[in-house]
């Protein structure tokens, strides 16, 4: 009996080995058609034109620039006179009020003159005339040339040179130095601040109604604050030999492949600030209540007028019209539209073949899921 149950079990065993082999088998070189059939290449496809409707917004237009806290340059006195320095009236570090004198300017003249001078003797009367003894009359005229023979002479003039600004002096020359017009003989730091920092050269047309002030906010400073004086490019040159001081030129081609545009404001004299510290500029253009808006990615151009192109029938979005139309401010997504389209238009939402990046609130995203990285530049 258990050499019948021995054989058994080794024929059992070369049989399950004969069923996989063969299925194996099968699959390696009979495999199914149906399985095997390719599939029909997919000839055909859709595509969608997005479409925007026209709609009613609130759109408030406002530019953040990041920036710094930089020290003011100091003012440069020149010297207003050729001369040599005969005074000065404070030491280095000294205080000094707008309008008092600083420096005394000695200046030297040589001066050439020609005496003229005449020399007669007159009678009594004045007369020139005398009897003689034998009744004639005898005239004696003492008549002397002019003395021609130049003089040179020196003619010294003292002139004072006041301060333009109240602040603290420091001498650029020394007693008894040569000057010449122009010549800096002196600065006078008054120990105030701005906020500087950069847009790009096409910023400036959101900023062209710009106001006189921007509001400041410093990290880790105090609260929000106004900062007046603001200056966009032209008329932003300064110079310090402090290394937080703003550049001297207005414009700045070295960074990037742009142009920047300096943007400068005045810090108020009663908050406390230190050059270097971290701040945001923040300009506000302008707001439009119920305004007609559309996309910034549907406009061809974001200044005064520009390009949509009107969607008569929404069923047909490939037949569109060219549109010109007259914009408003923008707040980096929506901008307003003052004529050309009306509410409930259908426009395409991007301009045809032109680049469909999108430009942002930098860190942040859009409501339909677009976000923008810290340049303000589409994250794709």
């Amino acid at each position: 009996m258990p050499i019948v149950k021995r054989y058994l079990l080794t024929g059992l065993k070369v049989l399950l080995a004969l069923v996989v082999t063969a299925a194996l088998v099968k699959l390696a070189f009979f495999p199914d058609s149906e399985q095997t059939a390719p599939t029909a290449a997919q000839t055909g496809f859709s595509v969608s034109t997005p479409l925007v409707t026209v709609t009613k917004a609130d759109v408030k237009s406002a530019v953040d620039i990041d920036g710094q806290v930089v020290a003011d340059a100091p003012t440069q006195v020149p010297a207003t006179s050729v001369g040599t320095v005969a005074r000065l009236y404070f030491d280095n570090g000294a205080a000094v009020t707008s309008g008092e004198p600083i420096l005394t300017i000695k200046k030297t003249e040589t001066v050439t003159t020609t005496d003229n001078g005449s020399n007669g003797s007159n009678g009594a009367n004045g007369s020139s005339d005398s009897k003689g003894t034998n009744g004639s009359a005898d005239s004696s005229d003492s008549d002397s040339k002019a003395d021609t023979t130049p003089k040179t002479t020196e003619k010294v003039t003292y002139i004072d040179v006041y301060a333009p600004t109240t602040g603290t002096i420091n001498y650029s020359v020394i007693k008894d130095q040569e000057t010449t017009v122009g010549t800096s003989i002196a600065s006078i730091s008054t120990g105030t601040y701005s906020a500087t920092g950069t847009i790009s050269a096409s910023q400036q047309y959101q900023l062209t109604q710009a106001p006189t002030s921007a509001t400041l906010t410093i990290k880790s400073g105090p609260a929000p604050f106004a900062c007046g004086n603001l200056k966009i490019g032209a008329g932003t040159a300064s110079s310090s030999t402090n290394s937080t001081a703003a550049p001297k030129d207005s414009t700045d081609t070295s960074s990037g492949d742009a142009t920047t545009v300096q943007v400068r404001c005045a810090v108020p004299a009663d908050k406390k600030v230190f050059p270097g510290l971290k701040a945001t500029i923040s300009i506000a253009v302008g707001e439009a209540k119920g305004a007609l808006t559309v996309p910034l990615t549907a406009v061809q151009g974001n200044y005064a007028t520009g390009k949509v192109w009107l969607v008569p029938d929404p069923t047909k979005p490939t037949k569109t019209v060219e549109t010109t139309v007259k914009l408003g401010i923008n707040d980096g997504n929506q901008i307003v539209v003052t004529s050309g389209l009306k509410e409930g238009d259908s426009i395409l939402q991007f301009v045809p073949g032109q680049d469909v990046d999108k430009t942002g609130k930098p860190n942040s995203c859009d409501p339909d899921g677009t976000c923008y990285d810290s340049a303000g530049k589409e994250i794709k």
